[in-house]
């Protein structure tokens, strides 16, 4: 049996996202991934948050990840659909929860929109 150590805190880095442009108004699938390290290999899911252009922040729905096992380092494919109301630079800022509630790194990724 795998040994786990229940105070282990996951990291991720490279952090990708594309498209970095978008139009106002209209739907636009924004794709990438992301690595991840946890030394107990019990992530959970995958958060995040959009800060838009008027500095207003929206929390995301968590997406459950626990399909991914015991693994203890990967990559993670996220895709997200969004139509952006305004024109602007919008900030996504995306993390891992595990099991035990321990949060990661926050890495963020930046996309604008034009009219």
């Amino acid at each position: 049996m795998l040994a786990t150590d229940d105070t282990a805190t996951p990291e991720i880095s490279d952090l990708t996202a594309t498209p970095s442009t978008m139009k106002v108004g209209q739907q636009a699938t924004v794709t990438g991934t992301l690595h991840f390290d946890d030394a107990d290999g019990d992530l959970s899911t995958l958060d995040g948050e959009i800060t838009m252009p008027d500095g207003t922040k929206a929390a995301l729905r968590s997406t459950d990840v626990t399909a991914i096992g015991a693994m203890t380092t990967g990559t993670l494919s996220w895709a997200m659909i969004v139509v952006p109301p305004s024109a602007g630079s919008y900030t996504l800022t995306l993390w891992v929860t595990d099991a035990d509630g321990h949060e990661s790194n926050r890495l963020e990724t930046t996309a604008t929109a034009a009219p």
